[in-house]
């Protein structure tokens, strides 16, 4: 692109599609996941690398598609999701999940029984199939279940079993306005 870069065209949309980076430049490929890149295929690239990055939209495609279907016949109360783990489709209860992590190409889930799961898919994929009265982003790399925060405290939250969590300058006002709309203020006594 003679006068703009890919990353600075993607960042200019307000509703930017499924993008895949392909370029000779590695040094990008952290921004390009900033904003939500399904994938990152690094040139010289073989057809392995363009399936895998096909497949990858597939499924964030499938995905999206059963979550609305499924929000849809049966409103917003669907308590479970699947994901892909170990070769096989694994059922996930949403009252289970504790946080989600980012890690790459991958996200982690971890349970309120500390045990945890990786899914081959992109964080944005996984915001996307949750449902937002549940669930919020506080961090590109972290999902958070609303029940289990704790306290919130300048850029950070605490969960309800004490882990840390970092909240981003991009999320930390979505987050403040719910915080704010699920708190009691005293009112001063007249």
């Amino acid at each position: 692109m003679p006068d703009i870069s890919g990353l600075q065209f993607v960042k200019s949309l307000t509703n930017p599609p499924l993008v895949v980076f392909s370029t000779a430049y590695e040094d990008y490929a952290v921004e390009a996941f900033k904003v939500d890149a399904i994938d990152y295929l690094l040139k010289p690239y073989g057809y392995q690398d363009f399936l895998k990055a096909a497949v990858k939209v597939r499924q964030y495609l499938e995905l999206k598609k059963n979550a609305e279907t499924t929000s849809s016949a049966e409103g917003d109360d669907s308590n479970y999701i699947f994901v892909r783990a170990d070769n096989k489709s694994v059922k996930v209860r949403l009252d289970d999940i504790f946080f989600i992590e980012a890690m790459s190409e991958y996200v982690k889930i971890h349970f309120k029984d500390g045990s945890s799961i990786m899914t081959f898919m992109s964080i944005k994929l996984m915001v996307d199939s949750l449902p937002a009265s549940r669930f919020m982003r506080v961090h590109r790399s972290y999902i958070v279940a609303l029940e289990v925060i704790d306290n919130m405290h300048r850029s950070e939250i605490v969960l309800s079993d004490g882990t840390i969590l970092p909240v981003s300058a991009s999320y930390k006002e979505v987050l403040q306005h719910y915080i704010d709309t699920h708190s009691v203020i005293r009112k001063p006594i007249h």
